[in-house]
Formats: structure tokens, sequence, C-alpha cells
């Protein structure tokens, strides 16, 4: 499939939350980057600490990779996403706890929860 779409054009493969990737699945795509020379961009999200994939497991010389490392927001930075989302500084204690012990710094989760 990816090889047929990059002799078509311009092709980019975007991978979104590599880690909810099944073992199998994970292997798969190594391989692909590592004995296939396509000229396609992959672009991959993933929190590496919860897989096990990282750029320099691609040892096809035809790749090259960048590791762009996103910080989970801090304790204090979700409690303010939360004050901002719900425009008001009288955001439940319990919320806010909530954000703080079981979201993991993640914008994405922090923002579904406030907004609910």
């Amino acid at each position: 499939m990816i090889s047929n779409q990059s002799k078509i054009g311009l092709t980019v493969f975007c991978i979104e939350d590599l880690h909810w990737a099944d073992p199998s699945t994970v292997d798969i795509f190594r391989m692909v980057l590592n004995e296939a020379d396509l000229p396609v961009l992959f672009l991959i999200s993933c929190r590496p600490a919860q897989l096990n994939f990282h750029p320099h497991q691609i040892t096809n010389p035809y790749y090259q990779s960048q590791c762009i490392q996103l910080k989970d927001l801090s304790p204090e930075k979700g409690e303010e996403m939360a004050r901002s989302l719900l425009q008001s500084d009288q955001v439940p204690a319990t919320l806010l706890t909530f954000i703080s012990d079981h979201l993991g710094g993640n914008p994405f989760f922090s923002k579904r929860w406030s907004t609910r």
C-alpha cells in the first residue's frame, strides 16, 4: 500500500499515537522503515516512555529521523489550562486534583475533562 502510493506522487504517511499499537504492528512498522527505500515522509507521534520504539532503531540510511519531544504539562500549567478553558477562576478543587493526579500532564486529556 505504502509502496504503491509513493509511486503516484508525494506521500506522507502519518501514524498518530503509535504507543497504542500492539507490539506486532510496531515490529512490522519498524521492519518497513528498515528494509524499504520509499520516497515517503513518515510522521509519527508517540509517547516513547510507553513504547518500545525509538528513532535510533531506524538503521536504514535512506531515512533521516528527527525527534521532537513535547513535555507534559506541570500540575500548575494543567490547572491554569483548566481555568482558561472554563473561563473561570472558580474551578472545583476535585476537578483540579483529578487533572493533576490522573491525566499525566497531557493537554488533550486535560481539555476533554475540563470541558465535559
